[in-house]
C-alpha cells in the first residue's frame, strides 16, 4: 500500500511537470500554515505550488531536462508549476512575503539593528533585559530609550531565543518570511536563487545609462540612428550656416546676416577714417 501511494504521488507530480513549461523548487521552512494558505490563494492562476517528499520530488524530476533541480531539495521543499516566466516568478514570491519577528534559531540575513530612540516600554525590568542582550537602554523622562544604534544580532548569526523575545517587546520585524524561489528551470536553463533577485531600479538604470552611451557615442561618429538623425542634422546645418558665413557665401539663409555683416564693418571703417 506504501509503495503504490508512493507511485501515484510520483505520477501526479509527473503529470504536472509535464503539464507546465516552468518548474521550480522552493523552500517553505518556517511559513504558518495560515499565511502558506494565504500566499497559494494570491498567487492565484500564477503558479501551482505542490508540497511533497523530497524523495518524491526528486524522482518525478529524474531523467527529465530539469533532472538538476534536485540539487536544490534541501530541508521542507515544494514544487511550484507556472506559465509565467521565473524572474517574473520570483518577483511575485518576494512580494508575498511579510516582514516577522524571529522566534529563535533563525539565521540573521543582514545585521538586525536597534534603532535609537524611544521604545514606548513602561520603565521597570525591561530595561534590564534590553541591557542583558547588549541594547544600551535607559530611563529618561519616565519613558524607556535607547541611547545609540546597536546591532543586535550581525548578519550570519543564529538569532538567539532571548533576543527574538526583545525584539518581539520592541515591536521588531526585522525577518521576512514567505516561500524562497531555490531554483527554476525555464526555457531549457536552470537559473539559481541569486539569479532571479533581480534589483529592478538598478537594472532599468543600466539600460538608461547604457542608451545615454551608445547615443552619445552614435553622435560623435556621426551614425545616423531614428533617435540620433536630428540631432546630427541639426549640427550639420549650423556648422555648414557658420561655414557659409565666414566665407561670405550668399544664400537664403545667409545673405541677410552677411549684408548685416557688412553693413557694420562700413559703419566702424567710416568711424575709424572719420
Amino acid at each position: 500500500m506504501v509503495a503504490e501511494r508512493k507511485a501515484r504521488e510520483v505520477a501526479q507530480l509527473e503529470q504536472l511537470i509535464e503539464q507546465y513549461p516552468v518548474v521550480g523548487i522552493a523552500g517553505i521552512e518556517r511559513i504558518p500554515a495560515p499565511q502558506f494558505r494565504e500566499m497559494r490563494q494570491m498567487l492565484g492562476d500564477n503558479a501551482v505550488i505542490r508540497v511533497s517528499k523530497n524523495t518524491m520530488i526528486s524522482r518525478a524530476l529524474g531523467g527529465k531536462p530539469m533532472e538538476k533541480l534536485q540539487e536544490s531539495l534541501d530541508g521542507p521543499s515544494a514544487l511550484i508549476l507556472t506559465r509565467i516566466d521565473g524572474f517574473r516568478l520570483a518577483r511575485e514570491l518576494d512580494r508575498l512575503k511579510r516582514p516577522v519577528t524571529p522566534k529563535g534559531g533563525e539565521i540573521a540575513p543582514q545585521d538586525i539593528i536597534v534603532p535609537k530612540g524611544g521604545t514606548g516600554l513602561k520603565p521597570g525590568p525591561v530595561v534590564g533585559d534590553l541591557q542583558r542582550v547588549g541594547i544600551p537602554a535607559a530611563i529618561e523622562r519616565g519613558k524607556v530609550i535607547i541611547q545609540r544604534d546597536t546591532v543586535l544580532v550581525a548578519a550570519g548569526e543564529v538569532v538567539e531565543r532571548e533576543k527574538a523575545l526583545v525584539m518581539g517587546r520592541l515591536g521588531l520585524k526585522p525577518l521576512k518570511v514567505g516561500i524562497d524561489l531555490r531554483s527554476v528551470y525555464d526555457g531549457g536553463t536552470i537559473y539559481g536563487a541569486s539569479e532571479l533577485a533581480i534589483d529592478e531600479q538598478l537594472v532599468f538604470g543600466q539600460f538608461v545609462d547604457a542608451g545615454a552611451r551608445a547615443f552619445n557615442l552614435a553622435m560623435t561618429l556621426a551614425y545616423p540612428a531614428p533617435s540620433t538623425i536630428g540631432p546630427l542634422l541639426g549640427i550639420a546645418h549650423q556648422k555648414a550656416l557658420s561655414l557659409s558665413l565666414g566665407a561670405s557665401i550668399p544664400t537664403k539663409e545667409t545673405i541677410k546676416l552677411i549684408l548685416e555683416k557688412a553693413h557694420r564693418d562700413a559703419l566702424c571703417l567710416e568711424a575709424l577714417t572719420g
